[in-house]
Formats: structure tokens, sequence, C-alpha cells
């Protein structure tokens, strides 16, 4: 698996109106729905509680091996991250 086309992104899950975003390696000009390497994490935003859970150490190999972190993802770690 080489990480120079990889990206670390927001995949959609849940209902209409309820969605469950997923936290995934993928490759870079893959769609957002299409196949992933690895599944970080989730990130729920219609609950009370927004909650968010990521793996952190494959997040750091990830990185370290050149991957690239989404905007989205980047803007959602840091409301959870202070």
């Amino acid at each position: 698996m080489s990480s120079l086309h990889n990206i670390i992104r927001l995949r959609r899950a849940g209902h209409k109106h309820h969605p469950i975003f997923q936290i995934v390696l993928t490759l870079k000009y893959k769609r957002n729905r299409g196949n992933f390497f690895k599944k970080l994490g989730f990130l729920n935003l219609t609950s009370k509680e927004h909650s968010l859970f990521i793996d952190l150490h494959f997040l750091g190999s990830s990185l370290n091996k050149g991957a690239i972190v989404n905007s989205p993802v980047k803007k959602h770690i840091s409301k959870f991250i202070r």
C-alpha cells in the first residue's frame, strides 16, 4: 500500500437526516463512498453530545508514511482536541 496518493477523509454513513461519518484511509482519486483501506474511526454530529473516535496509533503511522488529512477531518479533530 503506497501512501503517495492516500488521503484520510470522511465517508458518510447513517440515515438521510441523521448522518454518521466514518474516518477512513482511501486513495486520493476514489469517491467518498468507494472502497477504502482501513477505517480509522467515526464522527457522530447528530447526538446531543457530539462524539469522535479515532485510532491515533494507525493515524500516526499513516501520516508518517505520507498520507494527507482532508480539511473537514482537520476541522472536526481540532474542535475536539484543545
